[in-house]
Formats: C-alpha cells, sequence, structure tokens
C-alpha cells in the first residue's frame, strides 16, 4: 500500500457565558436577611437584583460555562436551586436538605458539593452530579458544616463548622479526614489556589492565608476597621486578577482587594444590605480558539462578516499557503506568515508499516484529528480502519502546548491516499 497524504479541515463549534456581556466578570451574592440573590460587575458597578423573595439563601457557586446559577435554601426542609445568570429559568435542582448551607462545583467531573448543616442533628457533606442523578454521601457524623471548598486538582474537600475554630479536610471520596488548621477564632469561608489555602476568621475580624504545605495559623492579610474587616463571610478568588472578593455581614458590604495582601481594600457593595452571606464570581468563558484568533487578527478584522471566508474563517487561509486557520492553530503554525513546516505533518515507512506523524494542539477538547485513507481522491470512499494510532504521545519541547501523534498502518500492494481531518 502506497499513501500519499493531505489535509482536510471541517467543522464548527460555539460556547455560550453565564455573562449579559460576555467582555466582563461578574460577581454574584445571596442577602439571607433581605433574601435576595444579587450581582454586579467586578467594580461594584451595574448592580442588579436577580431574585428576590428567597428562603433564606445562603451559598452560592456559578457555572459560566452553562450559564447558571445554583445557591442553596438554608432551611429545616431546604433545597438547592438552580437558574439562568439572569435570574430566568429558576429550577430546584434538589431539594429534601437539611439545612444546606454551602456549596461548590466541580466542573471537570461535573459535580456539586454542599454541606448539610442540620443543627439539630448530624451534619454532612453530599454531592452529586450536575447532569441529573441521585445524591452520594461523602462524609457523615460532621458538627454543623456550614462553608465548602473542593480543591479537584489535589482531590481534597475542605469545610468550616458553624462554631469552631478549625478548617478540616478529607479527600474528595471521604478519606482520611483531618484537623487541617487550627488555631483560630471562629472560621467561615475557604478558597484554595495555587497551593495557597485562604480564609474568612469572623470573630478575629481577620482574612488570612497560607501555603497548603505550610505549618500553622497562616497570615493574616486583611484586619479590622483599617481594612474594612469586621465579621467576614464569604469568599471567592479571581486567580487571573490575584483579586479576592468577600463579603461581610457586619457591616454589612462587598469588598475586594489584592490575594497577596497588598495595597488597600476597595468596598465595592455598602448600601441596601442586610446579610451578605455567599459569594461567586463568574469571568469570560473563552475558548482556546477565539484566543488564536484574537491574537492574530484584529477586532475590526473579526468584526467584519465580510472577511470571514478569505481572512479570519476557520477554512479561509490568509497567508495562501494551503493550510486553513483551524489546521493552523490546530498545529502551531503561523496564519499570517506562508510557511510549510516539515515537523506539522510527515510520513515515513518503517518495515513494513507507513507512519504519519503530526503536531496537535493539547488541552481544547474541542480540536478532534484523525487520519482517513482511500484508494482514489475523488468520491466519497474515505475510511478510518486502515491507520491506528501509536502510544506514547510525545510533547513538543520546541511548542509547548502541543504533542507529536503518530499513526500507521500497514503496507500493501495497492495505492492508497491519506488525509489529516481537523474538525471543530
Amino acid at each position: 500500500m502506497r499513501l500519499s497524504i493531505i489535509a482536510i479541515l471541517s467543522g464548527s463549534f460555539f460556547a455560550e457565558t453565564c455573562l449579559a456581556d460576555p467582555g466582563e466578570g461578574r460577581i454574584f451574592w445571596t442577602d439571607k436577611d433581605d433574601f435576595q440573590l444579587e450581582s454586579a460587575r467586578l467594580d461594584g458597578s451595574d448592580r442588579v437584583t436577580l431574585l428576590s423573595g428567597l428562603a433564606d439563601p445562603r451559598g452560592i457557586a456559578v457555572d459560566s460555562t452553562a450559564g447558571k446559577i445554583y445557591w442553596a435554601s438554608h432551611e429545616v426542609n431546604g433545597s438547592i436551586f438552580s437558574a439562568d445568570c439572569d435570574g430566568s429559568d429558576v429550577a430546584t435542582f434538589i431539594d429534601g436538605l437539611i439545612e444546606p448551607a454551602d456549596i461548590a462545583l466541580d466542573l471537570e467531573n461535573r459535580l456539586i458539593y454542599w454541606v448539610e448543616e442540620a443543627s439539630s442533628g448530624v451534619g454532612t457533606i453530599r454531592r452529586a452530579s450536575l447532569d441529573g442523578g441521585a445524591a452520594e454521601l461523602v462524609l457523615g457524623g460532621l458538627t454543623r458544616p456550614y462553608y465548602l471548598e473542593v480543591d479537584v486538582a489535589a482531590g481534597f474537600v475542605y469545610w468550616t463548622d458553624f462554631n469552631n475554630s478549625v478548617i478540616h479536610r478529607a479527600t474528595t471520596e471521604g478519606a482520611n479526614s483531618i484537623n487541617f488548621i487550627t488555631g483560630q477564632t471562629r472560621v467561615r469561608d475557604i478558597a484554595v489556589s495555587d497551593g495557597i489555602i485562604y480564609w474568612c476568621d469572623r470573630n478575629s475580624n481577620q482574612i488570612r492565608s497560607r501555603a497548603l504545605d505550610g505549618m500553622g495559623a497562616g497570615t493574616v492579610l486583611f484586619s479590622g476597621g483599617a481594612d474594612r474587616v469586621d465579621r467576614p463571610h464569604g469568599l471567592v478568588l479571581d486567580p487571573e486578577t490575584q483579586q479576592m472578593f468577600w463579603t461581610d455581614t457586619e457591616i454589612p458590604q462587598v469588598n475586594s482587594a489584592a490575594m497577596d495582601g497588598s495595597g488597600s481594600v476597595t468596598t465595592l457593595v455598602s448600601t441596601s444590605l442586610n446579610g451578605a452571606w455567599g459569594i461567586a464570581l463568574s469571568k469570560p468563558v473563552v475558548a482556546p480558539y477565539d484566543s488564536w484568533l484574537a491574537e492574530n487578527f484584529t477586532s475590526v478584522q473579526l468584526a467584519d462578516p465580510s472577511l470571514e471566508a478569505s481572512v479570519w474563517g476557520e477554512l479561509a487561509d490568509p497567508d495562501q499557503d494551503g493550510r486553513a486557520n483551524l489546521l493552523e492553530y490546530a498545529q502551531a503554525t503561523n496564519p499570517l506568515e506562508a510557511s510549510q513546516d516539515p515537523l506539522a505533518l510527515r510520513g515515513e515507512v518503517e518495515d513494513s508499516f507507513f507512519k504519519v506523524i503530526i503536531r496537535m494542539r493539547k488541552g481544547d477538547a474541542s480540536v478532534n484529528s484523525g487520519i482517513e485513507s482511500s484508494l482514489s481522491l475523488t468520491g466519497d470512499s474515505w475510511e478510518t480502519g486502515d491507520f491506528t494510532e501509536m502510544s506514547p504521545r510525545v510533547d513538543d519541547a520546541m511548542n509547548p502546548g502541543f504533542e507529536f501523534v503518530t499513526y500507521r498502518a500497514a503496507l500493501g500492494e495497492e495505492r492508497r491516499f491519506a488525509r489529516l481531518i481537523v474538525a471543530r
């Protein structure tokens, strides 16, 4: 079997986000005493009440990709509700809970975790699929669990109690439960980012942090009246901008500051609040391909639909080198500079096999690739059965975020053609 190599591209993809304006981020918070769920831009402007008349709303979380908000109704016969990020399409996600206080999302595995305080009984941490299904117990026998954080990458769940000085930790499967940080006064919300844990200590009027592999009671980041910290409760981080946001139930306020404790505290919201409790953050969801487009083409070009076919579309070839934009994106080549990178796509014979080695982008599940073969370049006789992928894939040292993928097919007497398919 003799093979020649060609490349063909096809497909389309789109993503939605939890924002009225996809160019901005927003914070969402619950006000347990005003029975409301509110939202504002990250600078506190454009404040809106999304939902009112809620039953003791507490913990809140946002799935920006799906455009959904989740919050807990902290009642004896409580529930977790969902809605679109503009407050529409309210639905009961799961009911029959015992004082659910806080929630956290594991979007990678499509899971929602929550704590049931059960102040007159035994508290629990449970989880369920965001796509439906029965709840399952993670940890039982707890004493009034109140706030919750899930470190998906490390596989840990952290929680604090209603009236306790301890931050607890266990695996997300409920094993190896320990008192992770002690020596506090009355801990509230917890957040984890890049090897550091942050938390609010209600009664010491402080926000602290500590390395996850460190020791002791942590470093005070903000404290007392000078930093506008009285009874900090909800806490959320924005690692991209290195900012933190928190609610304060006593002043009451919604504030922001640098995650490293530098600089001053900014008060974002300070009026018409009574019991600001949980807080969550939504940032624009930008697909990697859209980021690549913005890096290579101007905003004026991208806003002009008449240029899609010739300049910025997936099948456009603005540098006229025979490689469409989607292929340039997938294989780390320049869409504006005509070139034929020999490492992007190559073939070679080894023993009784024909091998095709392609460079492909890692970490973008929207892009799929494969090798097809056919006896003819005309007609619709392309098949996928001849080529199989060989292991392992090899990282491209010259292009971080890309890898070499090798396919091979047995040689035969017939002349056949091979083509690379890249699709979104």
